[in-house]
């Protein structure tokens, strides 16, 4: 396991039947983390039950590589299990939650990490959407309760994340699957968090069918 790091990163990527994509979307992480953060990353792949040997897959992906770790859940769980037990596992004081489907360009962590100075939660915004009716609808409805219940006005709060390891752990999300991530973000505004807001770019899907309605209802991208 990498040794800890002031400003060392976590990137925790839960999927579920995500082979097709895998391979392609680990060779960018671990090369935008080389860039990034050369002495001070790992890469936790979470599969959450998967049936397509997204684990294996994965696995012979990082082989070689000590800073990729592969965890398993042996039934499916949900996408808010998965980024809790990515989140119980990390080893660095900031985690990225980075969906497995391949629509986030790893590029970008950059443009993530030098938000976080004055922040402990930081989302990123989609610019050019390219998803379903189903999923803006899962997103307005986030966004809708995020706003009404806790007074939180945030544009995009079902896309990639970076926050302090401590804060997630603090949180304590109980949701293993619809709408995870508005307890998390409402946790965090309770336990006083400072959020900010940063461009992203969502990517085509790749390889295989979004999971969107079926993995736990909500996913990272819905």
């Amino acid at each position: 396991m990498p040794a800890p790091s002031p400003e060392g990163l976590t990137v925790v990527v839960p999927c579920r039947d995500e082979a097709g994509n895998l391979p392609s979307l680990l060779a960018e992480l671990r090369a935008a983390l080389r860039d990034a953060l050369p002495d001070a990353h790992e890469i936790l792949v979470v599969d959450d039950g998967s049936a397509d040997g997204t684990a294996e897959v994965a696995a012979a992906a990082a082989r070689g590589d000590p800073r990729v770790r592969i965890l398993r859940h042996d039934r499916n769980r949900g996408m808010g299990a998965a980024v809790r037990t990515g989140a119980a596992e990390a080893a660095h004081p900031w985690i990225l939650v980075c969906p497995g489907d391949g629509q986030f360009d790893p590029s970008e962590i950059p443009s993530f990490l030098a938000r976080r100075d004055g922040h402990d939660l930081v989302l990123g915004i989609r610019e050019g959407r390219n998803d379903g009716a189903k999923r803006r609808a899962i997103s307005r409805a986030n966004r809708l309760l995020l706003r009404i219940l806790f007074g939180l006005r945030l544009r995009d709060p079902s896309w990639v994340k970076l926050f302090r390891t401590d804060l997630a752990r603090r949180a304590a999300w109980e949701a293993d699957r619809f709408f995870w991530e508005t307890e998390i973000l409402a946790r965090a505004r309770a336990a006083g968090a400072r959020f900010a807001e940063v461009p992203s770019r969502q990517r085509p899907r790749r390889s295989g069918r979004s999971s969107a309605g079926t993995w736990g209802a909500a996913t990272a991208t819905a």
